[in-house]
């Protein structure tokens, strides 16, 4: 059986053929018909499980930081911002606190219609950074991990009075699984 592989903004992965004594299944995630996402989006905003609401969080709050995945992903980020504007509107933060910072890992800048795609009708409406990691005057150094490795991320991060991280947890065809909370890293630092 020949097998197609396809990775958002990964083009020509060339197709494997696999012997059917070989292949134990072809697995997906099952399609969820007839579901209301606008409804679900609501619901989940205005109840969030083990957090308190969004607008809860960030009242009183002066800079945020809105982390969104690059454009190989999928995640409807636009869908999702309208959600959090109502969030941010609902607890007075201005457009001028709010800054949007791509998170694309060791993935490429996002050009222009990238990003307008991925932010919709909030391209331009508030602030966007994108990550370069290699550029070592864009990181701060958080601590180190219990054996001595340094923890970097973005510096505006280390600035920032509330961070929002937006984006989807996908299978990887070499990680296994991307996006997310990486947790790879232990979680205890010391300074």
């Amino acid at each position: 059986m020949r097998i197609e592989f396809s990775y958002p903004g990964y083009e020509n992965i060339p197709p494997a053929d696999v012997s059917n004594e070989s292949l134990m299944g072809i697995y997906a995630p099952a399609a969820m018909v007839g579901i209301d996402e606008e409804a679900v989006l609501r619901k989940g905003f205005a109840n969030p499980i083990g957090a308190p609401r969004l607008c809860d969080a960030v009242r009183g709050r002066g800079r945020l930081i809105v982390l969104v995945d690059d454009g190989t992903r999928g995640t409807p980020i636009a869908r999702l911002l309208r959600h959090v504007d109502e969030e941010f509107r609902a607890a007075a933060i201005r457009d001028e606190a709010v800054t949007i910072l791509t998170a694309p890992g060791t993935h490429r800048e996002m050009t222009e219609n990238e990003l307008r795609r991925k932010l919709g009708a909030f391209y331009g409406r508030y602030r966007v950074r994108q990550h370069h990691w290699l550029e070592q005057d864009e990181l701060h150094e958080f601590g180190h991990t219990s054996d001595g490795v340094p923890v970097t991320a973005n510096r505006l991060l280390a600035g920032a009075d509330f961070v929002l991280g937006l984006g989807a947890i996908v299978p990887h065809r070499v990680k296994g699984f991307s996006g997310g909370r990486q947790d790879r890293v232990p979680r205890r630092l010391r300074p």
